[in-house]
């Protein structure tokens, strides 16, 4: 397929080649004044303008009939058909303020930019509506703001499949390969200046992943110059936001100057009700850029940003426990005194700097960016040792628990249980929150050393980057991209201690091998001591990428690659005798080396109708945390040989840009092979010589395919009426049986374990969504918008442990179970799927203008029905094997459900 279209272009270009070029010009204003930065671009053709302060621009195209599209952020877009025979000079275009969009893009950011992305540890897939906040596509622009409350993934995909740049760092961590969305979090109006790729495609700044590439700019010349102010009510994970935001743009001195601050807050109450309860919010932001234009052709920008987080975090639930505390339930919280105190927060703080230095002369570009980032992650959660776990959802306190003690068809196990069960429903009412009083009265009582403590996992990073881009035009047909970057990451993990909770000491030992951590002399921890383990990993990653792209009539071409080296170090600083002889000490190097190219083809039929290709090859390398078998207190890797994971892609889309009419037809096919997928959780059931314990499991060798269509259509019925449709229909499997591999405090690794995946489908994110929407905008600049969404085929996500030989196993004996019902086993192990789902979600606003200035007010609801609803869920592993589960279920009540 590749010969055949390097043959096809080279053909379009020999017979054009020599087309005559005519001039095009123009500028955009807003009735009032001009309007600079907007971008224009010339459908089928990759020519590209943005207008300078003047509003003015101009393109050099060949002769022919054309469609110009014309954007300007906070304005409608507009079209224009034009047939260019000589040089042709338009009349200056009007845009229309656009209220809709401002009050969509700024709804959708309070709601979703950062602070809806889950914990990795929480086995919960996170949310990638940041990364598609921007896009001008109807189908990804519904997929960020309508679909993301029930988790949807365009494509299936994870946010490890695309790359975020901001100023030309990169942003995805080593540890995922997930950007930290919270870095910039609250501060919207600096990071709206942003180039998004979405899928294959070709980009100047970066290679890209098979999700594609955004690449953020904070610079005064890039940002709408000017104050604006805004404040923000939700009742989603803060109370308020406020921010305030000044940029001067580039002065006739050459400088510019942006700052741009923001606070959200909350203390987990609100006066509306919270859609989480005790979602204790902090967090502040600030962002600033210097820019120094030496000449026409140098540009110097120093950029810095800042976004500290520290919020509350919600828990995974049961059905049984969501009954029970209600819809909006979180057991991780409870009063202390009158504040309400989380047991599980997310504290972000990780400050960027970036020095820029561009060259831009005609058509060749330059820029050299230097970042360092430093600062710290971490995740707090409630320690516990010789007692039970605090955690009021906690499964024995729940009635399950009771109720599956006693069998009632044959008679065996406590007879009163179900009278113990009918009690408990109104004991956890009446102590469904976590009880800090009762932590600290228990540390009161113990002689100084604490059975309970609030500890925090802390991930240090630092990192330094440097990246050079180029651009520049070979002939007026082709385009050459390049790049070459390199970051070294050096990160310090550890967990401390950081609230005795009354006690006066907590003893250095683990809860399930009862094995001190670290040195024997060590026993007695206080608050600020590391507990359980300390290490640094190194990392360092370089590459380089190509790109050239062609045009040549109505055919755009382009082709791509890259090579990636990345190497990983571990250095242990604490002993762990117990199980892990290896736990001190440097690991040695791990590298992957990785090529991945890509290809695609754009070809206008007329202008209004549009086809396009694109097909990838990616090989990335695999996760710091993924090559360990647990990095947290072990140097060895994994015992299969490890390589990159590969991700094989293609898509074809039908594109319409018509006057009254946009629409877009996708498919698409990616396979992933070799990849690599951890997870953490406790077991009560044997695997190969395991007994019960907190297992790190990672599943090798793992094969997904994702497949299959998406539809946006947008309908201008009248000036002012809109009609749009969205379809995506997917399929996402497992396509081969994996290995697991896995780890406890008791034993370093098991013997590798076939897990039975193939057919399954991978979960945790509807495959099928339908959307209608309606919309109006009036010419007395007020509008209103309604959306229905509905979701179907949302599986849960599977426990692979569950569907290896070892469920027929009895963990007592190790000896394979007899007289085992086959259909028993297959109703166990079905995958769960979730009711169909339909959400109706409406917008509102109106703009004042005010002596030249605008007042924007508006105001969203999401679930207008209030329809009650799972987003998504997981299998729970803690009961394993084919009896214990069979009895877990067999009085309809299952302890460990979904």
């Amino acid at each position: 397929m590749k010969t055949f279209f390097l043959s096809l272009f080279f053909f379009l270009g020999g017979s054009l080649i020599f087309a005559q070029n005519v001039l095009l010009k123009g500028s955009v204003g807003d009735g009032k004044s001009p309007l600079p930065k907007a971008t224009l671009s010339v459908e089928g053709q990759e020519v590209h303008a943005t207008s300078d302060e003047a509003g003015n621009f101009q393109f050099s195209l060949p002769k022919g009939f054309y469609i110009l599209d014309i954007h300007a952020k906070g304005y409608r877009s507009q079209r224009m058909n034009i047939e260019l025979t000589n040089n042709l000079t338009l009349p200056t275009i009007t845009l229309q303020k656009e209220l809709m969009a401002q009050g969509e893009h700024t709804v959708g950011n309070t709601i979703n930019l950062s602070d809806e992305e889950l914990d990795d540890e929480e086995g919960s897939p996170e949310m990638i509506s940041g990364f598609l906040q921007s896009s001008q596509d109807l189908y990804f622009r519904r997929s960020s703001f309508d679909f993301s409350p029930v988790f949807y993934r365009p494509r299936g995909y994870q946010s490890n499949a695309a790359t975020v740049l901001v100023n030309g760092v990169l942003m995805n961590k080593v540890e995922t390969g997930r950007p930290q969305w919270s870095n910039w979090g609250g501060l919207n109006d600096a990071t709206r200046s942003n180039v998004i790729t979405t899928g294959v495609g070709a980009s100047e700044d970066d290679f890209g992943g098979v999700f594609g590439s955004n690449v953020m700019t904070i610079a005064p010349s890039e940002l709408r110059n000017g104050l604006r102010i805004s404040g923000t009510t939700t009742n989603r994970n803060y109370f308020g936001r406020a921010m305030v935001t000044y940029n001067t743009g580039t002065l006739p001195s050459g400088w510019g100057y942006m700052v741009s601050g923001s606070y959200r807050g909350g203390n987990g109450r609100t006066w509306l009700v919270p859609s989480v309860e005790g979602m204790v919010y902090q967090s502040y932001g600030i962002s600033a850029a210097v820019e120094y234009k030496a000449s026409p052709y140098f540009t110097t920008n120093l950029m810095g940003i800042f976004s500290y987080n520290n919020r509350g975090k919600s828990a995974p639930l049961t059905q049984e426990a969501i009954s029970l505390g209600g819809r909006n339930y979180n057991p991780n919280w409870g009063f202390q005194g009158d504040h309400i105190r989380n047991s599980k927060m997310k504290r972000i703080s990780e400050p960027l700097f970036v020095l820029s230095n561009t060259y831009h002369k005609g058509d060749t570009k330059i820029a050299l960016h230097l970042g360092y980032q430093f600062g710290q992650v971490g995740d707090t959660r409630i320690q516990y040792v010789k007692s039970q776990n605090p955690d009021p959802s906690y499964y024995t306190n729940m009635p399950t628990y009771f109720y599956n003690m006693y069998d009632q068809e044959t008679g065996e196990g406590d007879p009163f249980a179900w009278d113990k069960a009918a009690r408990q429903i109104d004991y956890f009412k009446a102590n469904k929150q976590l009880n800090w009083d009762a932590l600290y009265q228990t540390n009161s009582h113990t002689g100084g050393e604490s059975m309970f403590s609030l500890n925090e996992d802390i991930i240090d990073t630092k990192t330094l980057t440097g990246n050079l881009l180029a651009t520049t035009k070979i002939d007026p047909n082709i385009t050459l991209n390049a790049g070459a970057s390199f970051q070294r990451i050096g990160t310090e993990n550890f967990q401390q201690i950081n609230d005795l909770l009354g006690g006066q000491y907590f003893l250095n030992k683990s809860y399930y091998s009862g094995e001190n951590y670290d040195t024997p002399e060590n026993l007695r921890l206080g608050e600020g001591d590391k507990y359980q383990y300390h290490y640094k990993a190194l990392v360092q990653r370089a590459n380089v990428f190509g790109q050239l792209r062609f045009k040549y009539g109505r055919a755009l071409f382009y082709v791509a690659g890259r090579f990636q080296h990345t190497d990983y170090e571990r250095e242990g600083l604490f002993a762990n005798n117990a199980v892990y002889n290896d736990a001190k000490g440097k690991s040695g190097m791990k590298y992957f080396n990785t090529l991945s190219t890509k290809a695609g083809l754009t070809y206008s039929i007329n202008g209004r109708h549009i086809l396009q290709f694109n097909t990838g090859y990616f090989e990335e390398a695999q996760p710091l945390n993924n090559i360990f078998v647990n990095i947290r207190n072990s140097n060895s890797l994994l015992p299969s040989k490890l390589s990159p994971e590969t991700q094989i892609t293609a898509d074809g889309s039908y594109i319409v840009r018509m006057p009254y009419v946009k629409a877009r037809l996708t498919g698409y096919v990616t396979k992933f092979e070799n990849a690599t997928e951890k997870s953490y959780f406790f077991t009560q059931s044997r695997l190969g010589d395991e007994s019960a314990g907190f297992l790190t499991q990672t599943m090798m060798d793992v094969e997904k395919l994702h497949f299959g269509g998406e539809l946006g259509v947008e309908v201008q019925l009248h000036p002012s009426w809109k009609a749009s449709a969205v379809v995506s229909l997917n399929q996402y499997t497992y396509t081969n049986d994996p290995i697991l591999f896995q780890s406890s405090d008791k034993r370093l690794v098991s013997e590798p374990i076939v897990s039975h995946l193939k057919n399954y489908h991978a979960g945790q994110a509807p495959e099928q969504v339908y959307s209608l929407g309606l919309e109006y905008q009036s010419q007395h600049y007020w509008w209103v918008s309604l959306t229905g969404n509905l979701f179907n085929n949302n599986y849960i996500g599977i426990a692979p442990s569950l569907r290896t030989e070892n469920i027929y196993l009895d963990p007592n004996t190790g000896s394979r179970y007899t007289n085992i019902d086959k259909n028993a086993v297959r109703g166990l192990l079905k995958q769960e799927k979730l009711p169909i789902l339909f959400l109706m979600n409406a917008s509102a606003g109106k703009s004042f203008r005010i002596k030249g200035h605008f007042l924007n007010v508006f105001a969203s609801v999401n679930n207008l029905l209030n329809t009650q609803y799972k987003t998504n869920g997981f299998e729970q592993a803690r009961k394993g094997d084919y009896q214990s589960m069979l009895k877990d279920r067999k009085s309809g009540y299952p302890t460990f459900g979904n």
